[in-house]
C-alpha cells in the first residue's frame, strides 16, 4: 500500500453538533409600558450624553489605528477589532430601539387617553 492508499483507513471524525447556550439576555420578560418608556427616556439621555458619545468613538477610532497597524498573518487580531467596532454598534442600535420603542409606547398611551377624552 503506497501513499495514494491510506485514505481508504481514514475515518474522519463525527462531526459535532454545538448546543446552543440559553442566552438569558435575549429571554427577558416584556417590560411594564412604564418601565419600557423609562428605558427609552433613560436611553434616551445615554445617545445624548457627550462622555459616552466620545468613548465610543475613541474606541472606534483606536480599533481602526489598531487594525490598521496589523501585519498581514495577524487575521484573528483584525477579525477582534471588527467585532469590537460590531460590539459598539450593537450597543448603539439597542439603545435606539429602546428610545423608538418608548416614543410608540408614549404615542399610544397618549392616543388611548385622547380617545378617552373623545368618548
Amino acid at each position: 500500500m503506497g501513499w495514494s492508499g491510506w485514505w481508504r483507513f481514514y475515518t474522519p471524525p463525527a462531526p459535532q453538533t454545538a448546543t446552543p447556550l440559553p442566552e438569558p439576555l435575549l429571554e427577558a420578560p416584556p417590560l411594564p409600558e412604564a418601565d419600557m418608556i423609562r428605558r427609552g427616556e433613560m436611553a434616551t439621555r445615554l445617545l445624548a450624553d457627550p462622555t459616552l458619545a466620545g468613548a465610543f468613538s475613541e474606541i472606534r477610532a483606536d480599533a481602526y489605528r489598531l487594525w490598521l497597524e496589523t501585519k498581514p498573518s495577524e487575521t484573528a487580531r483584525r477579525e477582534e477589532l471588527y467585532r469590537v467596532v460590531q460590539a459598539l454598534e450593537l450597543v448603539r442600535s439597542k439603545l435606539l430601539a429602546y428610545r423608538g420603542a418608548a416614543i410608540v409606547k408614549a404615542a399610544e398611551r397618549e392616543a388611548e387617553r385622547e380617545a378617552e377624552r373623545a368618548a
